[in-house]
């Protein structure tokens, strides 16, 4: 048997035969699934790399948005709450000592600081606050006019005691709106009609 033509010689060896891709690719059936399983792999790497990525990476920050509104919204809720309860149940009473009354007083006044701090902060962040609940059942509306009408009634001139007792019903519908549990959603229906009602309310000047 004659050596192959074009082999690498040595004195009586045979080290490798010179071969063509085409000779490769037709005497071969392990070259071709190898190349194929390649190139399908750097394919499905580019395509995922440059279409699929890309959008769940848009999704994902659509979502963390979401979050961040919610939890944004939720922090000042939870002060106006606490706040203007406070303010009704802690009333400054007439017969109480000087001492008592000025502390008592004192207390009033930083409750009712951090109302206008969390109704001023909902309406410098509206965009952020609002625009990540989605428009489905109203749900952006009714926190834009929370947000604003909030606002709007605490730096009313209607006395003290309407304004606490406004705010804090605008934030009990809206806590039992956004962040109830979700099992309870025939409340929540009732409660969106409340708000919306209150709303509507405010903007005629009837509340």
């Amino acid at each position: 048997m004659g050596q192959p033509r074009d082999a690498f010689r040595w004195p009586g060896i045979v080290l490798c035969e010179m071969r063509t891709p085409n000779q490769w690719f037709r005497n071969s059936d392990v070259m071709p699934s190898w190349v194929i399983t390649i190139l399908l792999s750097v394919a499905t790497t580019a395509v995922t790399g440059l279409f699929v990525l890309p959008r769940l990476e848009a999704r994902n920050r659509r979502i963390q948005a979401g979050h961040i509104a919610r939890d944004r919204l939720a922090t000042a809720v939870l002060s106006l709450l606490a706040s203007t309860a406070r303010l009704q149940v802690m009333p400054v009473p007439p017969e109480g000592t000087e001492t008592m009354r000025a502390r008592l007083t004192g207390e009033r006044t930083r409750w009712l600081e951090q109302i206008d701090e969390a109704t001023r902060t909902l309406v410098d962040t509206m965009e952020q606050s609002t625009l990540g609940f989605p428009s489905a059942m109203r749900l952006r509306d009714l926190a834009v006019g929370f947000v604003g009408h909030a606002r709007m009634v605490w730096i009313s001139e209607r006395p003290e005691e309407d304004r606490v007792r406004i705010v804090g019903e605008l934030a009990a519908l809206v806590q039992g709106i956004f962040f109830a549990a979700w099992w309870r959603g025939g409340r929540r229906l009732k409660l969106m009609s409340d708000l919306l009602a209150l709303l509507q309310r405010l903007e005629n000047g009837d509340a």
